[in-house]
């Protein structure tokens, strides 16, 4: 009765939707009201105020739910409920109905209607009493004589009318879900309920000659009567959704249902005779409507607006499930078989009164199956799928079984062009399109797991309920499945038969099963996170380890360890990923325990796991330690980092790095390759890799690369692989981390681009297979995607090729130097390295630790003019070239000391060179040359927006073909005299290292860009006179100086205009035996080979 008032509700509120009531105009809906929350009733206060029966307050409240109902009050709701929503007000004034207090009372109207059909009376006394509020009996006989009661015959009047009505209103659900004091005033919620049950209550015709009443030959009620709504019953055999009695895959349109009844599935008709309409004893018959899929095979109650076509007739509000379905539902295993003590159809059945005949017809996701419901071996339904078994009909007889079976697998592909999602391992096509797709699924995405099921034409996706944790303890002993189970979290869970999709890998569940339950090659341990996912009964489907942080790999290029008493200490140093390189602390015991974990990880229990293969035996919780300090090789844990390697150098390691830097870490587990011995001094021998009686680097079992990787192939082929899983190849993407090891040094590349970048051109421009080996990690089993690779040649050049300029300033702090480098994007940036007269340099770079190691890359540099090749000379700017690799860039057409009627005639020029001696010159066409390194190609369409322009210096790399590869081109950063080089605090000492007078130490002065500021700097030489008249001053440089001069000026004013002519140049330490004067001034020149630099010393004799 309650899910048939549901369908009243709905009904109802769509017709005053659609404007075929008239409605109160303060009606508004339920939603609307701000104290909705305290509407109890909701089904009841939303379709009456729909009709406009009941109104809210001008504050927007609702009509005051707990407030008390007067009689006035109940009078109009029941005037409007019989008017079809139309309010009577002003009607019926004036009517004599010899009820003395109504007269004027703003209800006057709706009192005199109902009084006038007998539905009110008054309390005997002339008086109806307006104000009083109405008990729920007085309520109940109103709207009982409002559907056709009559109270005289009824005895709803006199003494006993309180129980006449509390019988007869009982036994029409009028007090359904009433559970108050029937004498107790009503407040307006419950008027509200007591109303809504009375619309589906059968009107009364007339009484019988013994005063029984009859109702109408159409069962006709309230709600057919005044509003022409007529009552629709039958079973779901078709919706949007799925077809039941097809053989097909489809479902009907979108917004349709079919509904079947032997019977005629009109069950009133309103107030059209039966016998007059021809479609009375239609059986079949598609509405306008939407149900949802678990209606099918259900049977429901709708109300419809009969129209000429049946099929056109307007459907309110949604079907409602009826109380003649008895359901039942189950997630268990079912089969056939008579037995009621198995898992049988008949067990489920036992007790309910159910039974199964030949009618009964089964599906399994909404396709007619052949089940013999006596056979034990007609599976109707796993464990975790849900059975619903129908009787639609109460006849104690089942009409359907349906079992709807989900799958788990993973979304494997996402295509947003093509509109589609791959799901793995579904039969058939599993590229879906989107559009046949539902989901709750906000976005589905590569990767995600997910249960599917496929009926109606349609694709079911749903992300299944998933819980996190490890396993406590599990029981897998006894006989009977449902009795064994897994706990976690301390929650209880079973297995399930849903099926799984997804192939194996470490990324996809795995199927659950609890007799695999610690079982290491393929279930669940103990000691490690899981999901789980469930189905929807909350039993395992499938499980799939928890990833911690992604492992990280890096390239082992030292390592020792040192043994005080019972303690044991470790460094290990590794170059990451990210190219840095650093000496760590190791925790001893975590490695241990990685070690035992490696070696108890092979799938295969049979074969000792390759860390064992390398160890020689087993390795336990006894004696990881010891394959730990094996695997480490050194006794001196100061000695990482060392010229002597230790054992682990050139291995690739798998590790993870505390927040105090301390570093646990175990043997890569490759997927070709074998573990190398880094303290061998035969690292590669011609195209031999062991010697007798020697220790070798390799493995003889070590992987040989066959691949041309100095093209950057992206299928690295292999071959003379040492693990039996891996046959050929592996291919190399964007993300594959490439390390290159020559036995003391590495280098790490990411990617095939930066891949080919490492070739030495030097050395045949290409890497000679024969003496390369390698090491894999694959990313997973299905792509073959090498992860990391370790390469190992010594013919691959070991730093980057991406070139910065280090420009003439510096800073110096100890032994480190903080230079300004200009990179090929044409950042400034700060690098800190302990490479020590790299100023003025072009570069390339490396790191170690926490600094660069800079290498200048002179002999790619123009060292004095070369004709660079035609395809390149017409887009080279005008670029002068002198010996000393610099640049400067004059404007033609302004230079008059160029010549401007020869292109190709070297010019001399002579300012600005240091050495004073001619230079020669280049001169090309106006245009800028502005260079794309990857491709050592003009860029014409950057060079049209980015001239040099006259003033600029800069630096010119060529290749061996004379073409220019990288022109670094300043403005702000000029390279000659106008820019002061090193360091202008004299408490920093560039190129002068030790100062003494007659062997005696004395302050160092420092060096300068010209003489004259060397001078106005000057240090003071402290002398005795005796010194003075023949001292020794030594003046030791520093071992960047390529060459250095001094001369003695005998004030600081001659001093500050002296120039290099004035020098002699030195192959000694610069040592003075002359007399010296006081205020004489020592000035001495230093060369780098790129820039000058003048120290001053004054003389002072104290």
């Amino acid at each position: 009765m309650r899910n048939l008032k549901r369908a009243l509700s709905l009904a109802l509120a769509a017709i005053m939707l659609i404007g075929m009531m008239v409605v109160s105009a303060s009606a508004t809906g339920l939603d609307d009201f701000s104290d909705k929350d305290k509407v109890v009733n909701k089904d009841a206060v939303s379709m009456l105020t729909t009709l406009g029966v009941i109104n809210g307050k001008e504050d927007g409240s609702y009509f005051d739910p707990t407030g008390n109902v007067t009689r006035a009050e109940m009078a109009k709701m029941i005037a409007t409920v019989l008017n079809q929503g139309a309010d009577v007000d002003g009607l019926y004034v004036g009517m004599n109905t010899g009820l003395t207090d109504v007269k004027g009372h703003w209800a006057e109207s709706y009192i005199n209607y109902c009084y006038s059909l007998g539905i009110i009376a008054g309390r005997g006394n002339g008086k109806f009493d307006p104000s009083a509020t109405v008990t729920a009996l007085e309520a109940a006989k109103m709207l009982l004589v409002a559907v056709g009661y009559d109270p005289a015959i009824e005895g709803f009047e006199g003494a006993d009318w309180a129980i006449n009505v509390s019988v007869r209103a009982d036994e029409q659900g009028i007090f359904e879900g009433f559970t108050k004091d029937l004498s107790a005033p009503l407040n307006r919620d419950d008027a509200a309920l007591l109303i809504y049950n009375a619309l589906d209550v059968e009107m009364i015709q007339s009484y019988t000659t013994n005063n029984y009443p009859i109702v109408y030959s159409d069962h006709r009620t309230i709600l057919s009567d005044k509003y022409g709504v007529i009552k629709v019953e039958g079973v779901v055999t078709a919706n949007e959704w799925a077809i039941l009695d097809d053989d097909t895959d489809t479902a009907l349109q979108e917004g349709k249902t079919r509904i079947y009844n032997p019977d005629g599935i009109l069950s009133t008709t309103g107030n059209t005779a039966v016998a007059q309409d021809s479609s009375a004893n239609v059986k079949t018959q598609v509405f306008n409507v939407s149900t949802p899929v678990d209606m099918l095979g259900k049977a429901v109650t709708m109300y419809v607006k009969k129209t000429t076509i049946l099929a056109d007739s307007t459907v309110y509000g949604a079907p409602v499930v009826s109380d003649v379905n008895t359901v039942i539902e189950t997630g268990e295993k079912v089969t056939g078989g008579d037995s009621k003590d198995d898992d049988s159809l008949a067990a489920l059945l036992k007790g309910t009164g159910l039974a199964t005949d030949k009618a009964t017809e089964y599906y399994h996701n909404y396709e007619e199956v052949a089940i013999d419901s006596a056979d034990v071996d007609d599976i109707m339904n796993v464990k975790g799928a849900a059975l619903t078994v129908i009787d639609n009909d109460n006849d104690g007889y089942v009409n359907y079984v349906i079992s709807v079976e989900k799958s788990l697998t993973h979304v494997s592909g996402v295509s947003s062009k093509n509109e589609t999602t791959t799901l793995y391992g579904l039969p058939g096509d599993d590229v879906i399109d989107n559009e046949d797709i539902v989901t709750t699924a906000t976005d589905l995405t590569k990767g995600d797991v997910v249960l599917v099921v496929q009926y109606g034409g349609r694709t079911y996706v749903e992300e299944p309920k998933t819980v996190t944790g490890e396993m406590e303890l599990f029981n897998a002993k006894n006989k009977d499945d449902n009795k064994n189970y897994i706990k976690v979290g301390g929650e209880e869970y079973k297995q399930d038969g849903l099926e799984v999709l997804s192939n194996i890998n470490k990324d996809n569940p795995v199927k659950f099963l609890i007799s695999e339950c610690d079982d290491k090659a393929n279930g669940v341990q103990f000691d490690a996170q899981y999901d789980f996912f469930l189905d929807d009964f909350g039993n395992i489907v499938a499980f799939r380890e928890v990833e911690g942080a992604p492992t990280q790999y890096a390239l082992a290029l030292d390592s020792a360890y040192s043994i005080n008493g019972l303690t044991t200490t470790g460094q290990i140093k590794l170059l990451l990923a990210d190219g840095t390189s650093k000496v760590y602390d190791v925790d001893m015991d975590a490695t241990a325990d990685r070690f035992e974990d490696l070696a108890n990880s092979d799938d295969n229990s049979t074969k000792d796991s390759a860390v064992e293969t390398w160890f020689g035996s087993a390795i336990t919780d006894d004696n990881s330690m010891d394959a730990v300090l094996k695997f480490m090789g050194s006794d001196d844990a100061t000695a990482a980092g060392a010229k002597t390697k230790g054992y682990a150098s050139g291995n690739l390691v798998a590790y993870t790095i505390d927040d105090d830097e301390v570093v646990t870490f175990g043997p890569a587990e490759l997927d070709d390759g074998v573990i190398v011995n880094g303290t061998s001094k035969n690292y590669i021998k011609g195209d031999n890799y062991t010697e007798s009686g020697k220790s070798t680097f390799f493995h003889s079992s070590q992987t040989e690369l066959k691949a041309d990787v100095a093209r950057g192939d992206v299928d690295l082929r292999l071959e003379n692989s040492s693990v039996d899983t891996h046959t050929n190849s592996y291919g190399i993407d964007e993300e594959t981390i490439i390390y290159y090891y020559n036995g003391s040094k590495g280098y790490v590349a990411v990617g095939y681009d930066n891949m080919a970048k490492m070739i030495d051109a030097d050395k045949a421009g290409s890497i000679d297979n024969g003496k390369v080996r390698a090491s894999v990690v694959a990313f997973d089993d299905a792509t073959d995607v090498a992860e990391v690779i370790v390469l190992y040649t010594d013919q691959a050049k070991f730093g980057t090729d991406a070139y910065v300029y280090v420009m003439s300033v510096y800073d110096k702090s100890g032994s480190v130097y903080t230079y300004s480098v200009i990179d090929e994007e044409g950042n400034v940036l700060q690098m800190q390295s302990k490479t020590k007269g790299m100023a003025g340099k072009l570069c390339t770079y490396t790191t170690d630790g926490d600094y660069y190691v800079l290498e200048a890359q002179a002999d790619c540099v123009s060292n004095s003019n070369k004709t660079a090749a035609a395809d390149v000379a017409n887009d080279v700017g005008l670029i002068v070239t002198t010996r000393t690799k610099y640049f400067k860039v004059y404007d033609f057409d302004k230079a008059t000391d160029l010549m401007s009627d020869d292109e190709t005639v070297k010019q001399s020029f002579v300012s600005g060179v240091n050495d004073n001696s001619n230079t020669d010159w280049e001169r090309y066409a106006d245009k800028a040359l502005v260079i794309d390194v990857e491709n050592t190609e003009a860029d014409d369409k950057t060079a049209a927006t980015t001239e040099l322009t006259s003033g600029q210096y800069g630096i010119v790399v060529y290749n061996d073909d004379g073409q220019a590869e990288v022109v670094y081109v300043t403005d702000t950063y000029k390279m000659e005299v106008d820019v002061d080089a090193g360091d202008d605090d004299n408490a920093n000492n560039d190129r002068i290292t030790s100062t003494t007078v007659d062997g005696v130490k004395t302050a160092s002065a420092g060096d300068y860009t010209t003489i004259a500021k060397a001078v106005a700097n000057a240090t003071t030489l402290p002398l005795s006179a005796e010194q003075a008249k023949n001292a020794t001053v030594t003046i030791t440089v520093d071992d960047s100086v390529t060459a250095h001069a001094s001369g003695i000026f005998t004030t600081a004013a001659v001093a500050e205009n002296g120039t290099d002519s004035d020098l002699t140049n030195r192959t000694d330490d610069i040592a003075s035996s002359k007399n010296l004067n006081n205020g004489n001034v020592i000035v001495v020149k230093t060369w780098d080979g790129t820039f000058a630099r003048y120290s001053a010393y004054i003389v002072e004799v104290q």
